[in-house]
């Protein structure tokens, strides 16, 4: 599996992160959202991540896109508890 894109909206804000053949999520500064992004992907996989003082999970809506091994675009929603593939 590979990950292609990950929207997130959240009223009338949206971001977007697009990956390619590599990722690694780096930074020299703290508190840059490294493991606020690991997180929302897990929460977009549709794993239960709890919500932390600055981000609540239930408040955005999450779109990501991944690529099977087999080259295959499966698209994932998620906005609060309920998941659409």
């Amino acid at each position: 599996m590979k990950f292609v894109n990950l929207k997130l909206k959240d009223g009338f804000s949206c971001k977007e992160y697009l990956w390619h053949d590599i990722t690694v999520v780096f930074s020299k500064k703290n508190r840059a959202g490294k493991t606020t992004l690991i997180r929302s992907l897990l929460y977009a996989l549709g794993y239960p991540i709890p919500a932390t003082k600055e981000v609540r999970f239930k408040k955005i809506s999450f779109e990501l896109s991944v690529q099977t091994d087999a080259g295959a675009l499966v698209v994932l929603q998620r906005h609060c508890d309920e998941m659409v593939v």
